[in-house]
């Protein structure tokens, strides 16, 4: 987070939205935006203004394998340069999609420290809701992800009233995603003296 210049007291948070589903435009992204959606008002009661970008992984996968890809690289760097990060995929195979991991490959172990990250995972049964503990959020912790709060597994049966599932989490999750946000971009003591 960042201190706004106009007024000091504000600050700005950018936030990083991956969707991994292989659909463009899928209910995944939809989920996504809708979590990042309330994290932006609760941000905003606390003088907190949200800068959001979204990378729809569908759009990028013709360049996925391809190493020298400037659109994958330039989206890592943007992703790397966010205070906060949903990670959204569907449940394949009762884990997230291989395009995820192909995207997630791109980054280096730690590249994602001092990033809050929100791992969230979409299915039709309930008995893979563990996934997006067990798998990941492993990998987003491996990555360096900063994951304060519990994941977020919605049924495909939630998707019609997604306030009901996401408003009770971010009230939950409202403290912890602050505290850690303030604790990971504290002004260093030279920072502090500008």
């Amino acid at each position: 987070m960042s201190a706004n210049r106009d007024n000091p007291k504000t600050q700005v948070a950018r936030i990083a939205i991956i969707v991994g589903n292989p659909k463009p435009m899928s209910r995944t992204r939809d989920v996504a935006e809708a979590i990042a959606h309330t994290i932006t008002q609760m941000f905003h009661a606390e003088n907190v203004i949200c800068e959001t970008r979204l990378y729809d992984l569908a759009t990028m996968a013709p360049y996925m394998f391809d190493a020298k890809s400037d659109v994958v690289a330039s989206a890592v760097r943007d992703v790397c340069s966010a205070s906060l990060l949903v990670v959204a995929s569907p449940t394949y195979k009762g884990t997230y999609t291989g395009l995820l991991k192909a995207f997630l490959d791109w980054f280096r172990q730690g590249s994602l420290q001092k990033i809050v990250t929100i791992p969230v995972m979409l299915g039709s049964s309930p008995r893979h809701a563990m996934a997006v503990e067990l798998y990941l959020r492993s990998l987003l912790v491996e990555l360096g992800g900063v994951v304060p709060t519990h994941g977020l597994y919605i049924l495909e049966d939630q998707l019609e009233n997604l306030p009901s599932v996401i408003d009770p989490w971010a009230h939950v999750a409202k403290p912890s995603l602050l505290s850690t946000l303030a604790r990971l971009h504290e002004p260093t003591g030279a920072e502090k003296n500008l």
